[in-house]
């Protein structure tokens, strides 16, 4: 593993730290469990993490919008609704993505795949809620 990957530098870092424990094939099994141990505490933490972000910003913009995306589900159908607001932040991300200017300065990706998300969470509640109609 090298720190030119994508994989955050703790990452590499922790993997190294066991690497060097490795002193003979004794160890080996031990020093791999240790890292996948505390791999999977690195991205429950992540996780963890990302779906409190993820519910905070739900509960926000469901009382900021008045809860539209029922409002537009019950309208127009939870399929629709939902797929009206998924190309609305497809896009969003596209232009995020591309290097172009923008002139809203407050959404970063991550905003904007917190979104995507989001509207996936919805969809699944809908569908629950509103029978997919």
């Amino acid at each position: 593993i090298s720190s030119d990957t994508e994989i955050p530098k703790m990452v590499v870092d922790l993997y190294h730290k066991f690497q060097s424990d490795i002193i003979t094939d004794d160890y080996k099994l031990y020093a791999t469990a240790r890292f996948a141990n505390e791999l999977i505490n690195y991205i429950a933490q992540d996780a963890n993490d990302f779906l409190t972000k993820l519910s905070n910003t739900l509960i926000a913009k469901n009382h900021d919008y008045g809860d539209s995306f029922f409002k537009v589900a019950t309208l127009m159908g939870v399929f629709n609704s939902f797929s009206i607001r998924l190309l609305d932040k497809g896009f969003r991300l596209e232009n995020l993505t591309s290097g172009t200017s923008t002139m809203v300065s407050d959404e970063s990706i991550m905003d904007t795949k917190v979104d995507l998300v989001g509207y996936l969470v919805l969809l699944i509640v809908a569908y629950d809620i509103l029978g997919g109609h």
